[in-house]
């Protein structure tokens, strides 16, 4: 058990944050599967890659942050 000592409200210290719900997609891509999320238009940005080939990763064009279309990839969302 651990004690905090301070003059800050305990509501500051251990505020919760509200987060933005998004819906992802999991998508194949090759050998790999991409999680998107939808960032309209028709357009995903790349949330996380998951591949067991090292080279996967290294490609450019599937850099997390990066975006692509959906409608290039047969999508079910996560």
């Amino acid at each position: 058990m651990s004690l905090l000592w301070s003059i800050v409200p305990t509501d500051s210290i251990f505020a919760t944050e509200i987060k933005d719900t998004y819906l992802l997609r999991s998508v194949p891509a090759a050998e790999a599967t991409m999680i998107l999320s939808d960032v309209g238009g028709g357009m995903g940005k790349i949330e996380r890659l998951l591949s067991t080939n090292p080279n996967d990763y290294l490609r450019p064009e599937w850099q997390p942050g990066c975006l692509v279309r959906l409608a290039d990839f047969n999508s079910d969302s996560v």
